[in-house]
C-alpha cells in the first residue's frame, strides 16, 4: 500500500494536549498515554483528514532540520506506528 499519497485522520476518541511543544495522547481503548516529542507533535497537529503524508513530509522538511530521507523515514515510521496503535486511520477515498 502506498501510504505517501494516502490521507489520514485522527481517531476521534483520542484525547490530547500539547504542553510546551510536546503532546500527550490518551487512548481510552487501551488506557495508555503516548508522549510525543516536538517533531511528532507537529506531525500529529498536521494530521487533519485533508493532507496526505507527502504533504505532511514537505511541511516537516521546511520546519525542522534534518536530511530529506531521514525526515521521510522518520515520518513514515511514526505514521505507521500511529496506524498500528489505531490512533489514526486512513481516510476512505
Amino acid at each position: 500500500m502506498d501510504l505517501l499519497n494516502r490521507i489520514i485522520k485522527k481517531n476521534e476518541s483520542i484525547a490530547y494536549r500539547v504542553i510546551e511543544q510536546e503532546a500527550l495522547l490518551v487512548s481510552p481503548a487501551d488506557n495508555l498515554i503516548y508522549p510525543l516529542n516536538p517533531v511528532a507533535t507537529r506531525i500529529w497537529e498536521l494530521i487533519d483528514g485533508k493532507r496526505n503524508i507527502n504533504e505532511i513530509n514537505s511541511i516537516i522538511i521546511e520546519e525542522f532540520d534534518g536530511g530529506l530521507i531521514e525526515i521521510q523515514n522518520d515520518t513514515m515510521g511514526f505514521v505507521e506506528d500511529l496506524l498500528n496503535k489505531k490512533l489514526v486511520f486512513i481516510c476512505n477515498e
